[in-house]
């Protein structure tokens, strides 16, 4: 069953570098599992609500939860993390599936 992810991120704004090497590392990777459609956003300012604690987001599609998971687990991706450690302060993936 295809699913969307959804990522919200805040990175870190000494840490550029670290953010452009894990972008050009992970992105070949969704690729590589299916991820179609991604879009990304900056975040702006709460309509309603309180503002948000992260500052941009991306929705991607996969052919299956079982795929981002295994890319996440994949020990190509595990040595990934030090460096998404360094150029985000917060990082979080959440799944989204058809209602």
């Amino acid at each position: 069953m295809t699913i969307t992810a959804f990522f919200s991120v805040m990175p870190n704004p000494d840490s550029a570098d670290a953010l452009q090497a894990y972008s050009e590392k992970a992105g070949p990777m969704l690729g590589a599992i299916g991820g179609t459609n991604g879009r990304r956003v900056k975040i702006g300012d709460a309509i309603i609500g309180d503002q948000p604690g992260f500052a941009m987001a991306m929705m991607m599609d996969f052919p299956s939860r079982e795929a981002l998971e295994g890319m996440f687990a994949s020990e190509e991706y595990k040595e990934l993390i030090p460096l998404r450690e360094a150029a985000f302060a917060s990082f979080t993936c959440v799944i989204g599936e058809a209602a």
